[in-house]
């Protein structure tokens, strides 16, 4: 090339943010590079001099190798004009990393080869972060074990494999006593140990072959597939052992850990759907839950005769009785301006007083109520509730959840606005939040939901923010007033680069769009700074204010 193109060739060459060699592609020299510019050096971590002279080859991860030497073949032979492939290189420490690489042919005037003009681009980082979002995809991110999404799965595999070969099966729910009472006496930290040692110790006891997911707040499902009857009962001392032991492995002074353990079989004829499987080793575990806790029971129902359906119906009788009693709770949990601390408003949590008059989460009966199709008359008494609260106190904004049944319900939007009207309650002070993991029938009607809550003036949030990888989806479909980022993303926000930079985006995305952020779970004071220098709008969590009774909080019936 003449000689100002050769120099601005080398100027871009040896400046270029990109690391770049030459290649050698002829003779005995074939494959070593004949230059290295400064930014393959600092990629890498070899001198420009030791880099000049090596096999090309070198730099590759050894898998890599053979496919680099077929492209490269491809690209001599004049089948490819260049090629961009994502591509594992070693560095001088020997640790293995990921680039983005290409390659192209430098050619003289009669069009032969002259050398290969290759470039790596670090995606370390993009790597990282698209590894951890497949991960949580099918895994829990507190526990690491599988979620409820990937257990469901793995047991309708088991019931179309049971139908087809006839192969036997155990499930296990295992149920937690009193781990509301672990948060509440020693803090959220403190259940969140107990969760973690809870999973591994079961992931010890169990085989690889056996499947265990955290499927609930407090709840496991283990699934044994092939197992023999009469390793079932061993298995589940077994697992109520384990639990008493991550309680021992955690200090709680005072304090005896022990779990609730629930057990159906499955077999050929027993069961449709993978789900009639989880309820009735839900629905066990119940009833041992009220036998006295720290023991198992066996669904004795089987799916057949009066006496299945009449244990089958204990639970959603529960549920009804709770309906027509009013032994539903509201508590309350602030939110904040992250830029002031001011008191932005509070969002309502549900609670169900069991038969024992323990307090009950929604993890631990919104599956059942969905099951029993109670969950709408379950959200038309959270939202009656949450417009009451704003009659009597026209200065509070609060946020309501709504099950994924309720967002195709055509009924609930008039619902709220006879109660806005009737109250004369200004619509802006009410949230209605839609976890973005929930399984939405119709996104069609529940786009149609959001556009008529916001025509009455009320507010959307999309809760979760990012658990899921239909996070955008839904972003672009329900177009919602706040993102409320989930606390998995939270966190270990001050300690998290990748974290922080997901978080940071977030934001950006929501900002461009005219959304205000919420963050979830923030534990304390750095958590609140570095969510700060975020730019995020709102704040809630423990370190914020504990969730407590309307009644209290807000002197108010909830």
């Amino acid at each position: 090339m003449p000689t100002d193109q050769g120099d601005r060739f080398r100027a871009a060459f040896d400046e270029s943010p990109i690391a770049m060699a030459l290649v050698a592609v002829r003779d005995d020299d074939e494959g070593r590079i004949v230059e290295a510019n400064r930014s393959l050096a600092e990629l890498t971590g070899y001198p420009r001099e030791e880099l000049e002279g090596m096999p090309y080859e070198q730099l590759l991860a050894p898998e890599e190798v053979g496919t680099d030497r077929a492209l490269m073949r491809e690209l001599l032979s004049g089948q490819r004009r260049r090629f961009h492939v994502e591509q594992r290189f070693r560095d001088a420490d020997g640790r293995v990393r990921w680039a983005l690489a290409n390659a192209a042919l430098t050619r003289g005037s009669g069009g032969a080869a002259l050398e290969a003009v290759r470039g790596l681009q670090d995606i370390g980082e993009r790597k990282l972060t698209q590894s951890r979002l497949e991960f949580l995809a099918d895994h829990d991110a507190l526990t690491g074990v599988f979620n409820r999404r990937r257990f469901s799965r793995e047991l309708s595999a088991a019931v179309a494999r049971a139908r087809r070969t006839g192969e036997s099966g155990v499930v296990f729910v295992v149920d937690l006593d009193h781990l509301k009472q672990v948060n509440d006496t020693f803090g959220h930290a403190t259940g969140d140990e107990v969760l973690r040692a809870t999973a591994r110790l079961l992931r010890e006891r169990l085989s690889e072959q056996d499947v265990l997911a955290r499927i609930g707040g407090d709840e496991f499902a283990v699934l044994v597939p092939r197992s023999a009857g009469e390793e079932v009962a061993p298995l589940a001392n077994d697992l109520l052992r384990v639990v008493r032991s991550a309680g021992r492995v955690v200090p709680l002074p005072g304090f005896s850990l022990s779990a609730s353990v629930g057990i159906t079989r499955l077999n050929r004829d027993q069961h449709d759907h993978g789900a009639d499987l989880l309820m009735d080793a839900d629905e066990a575990m119940y009833e041992a839950k009220g036998a006295g806790r720290d023991r198992f029971s066996f669904y004795r129902g089987g799916g057949k005769g009066v006496e299945g359906v009449q244990h089958k119906t204990t639970w959603s009788g529960q549920i009804r009785r709770a309906l027509e009693s009013n032994q539903f709770i509201l508590d309350c949990q602030p939110i904040v301006r992250v830029r002031d601390s001011k008191l932005a408003g509070y969002e309502l949590l549900l609670r169900m007083r069991g038969e024992l008059g323990d307090l009950l989460l929604p993890e631990s009966f919104m599956y059942s109520a969905e099951r029993f199709g109670l969950v709408r008359e379950i959200d038309r008494w959270v939202l009656g509730r949450a417009l009451e609260l704003l009659a009597a106190r026209p200065q509070l904004r609060l946020a309501v959840n709504l099950s994924a049944d309720s967002l195709v319900d055509p009924t609930v939007v008039d619902f709220v606005r006879e109660g806005l009207t009737r109250s004369g309650i200004d619509p802006s002070t009410l949230t209605i939040e839609v976890t973005e993991t929930a399984s939405i029938a119709d996104l069609e009607q529940a786009r149609d939901f959001a556009a008529r809550l916001r025509k009455l003036g009320c507010r959307l949030a999309l809760d979760d923010f990012g658990a899921g990888f239909g996070s955008f989806f839904y972003l672009k479909y329900l177009n919602p007033d706040y993102l409320k980022i989930d606390g998995e993303f939270v966190r270990s926000l001050p300690t998290s680069s990748v974290d922080r930079a997901l978080v940071a985006g977030m934001v950006e995305t929501a900002r461009r769009l005219g959304i205000e952020t919420i963050a979830e779970f923030v534990g304390d004071d750095e958590t609140l700074a570095t969510l700060s220098d975020c730019g995020v709008d709102y704040a809630q969590g423990h370190h914020i204010g504990k969730p407590s009774a309307v009644s209290e909080t807000l002197g108010i019936g909830g």
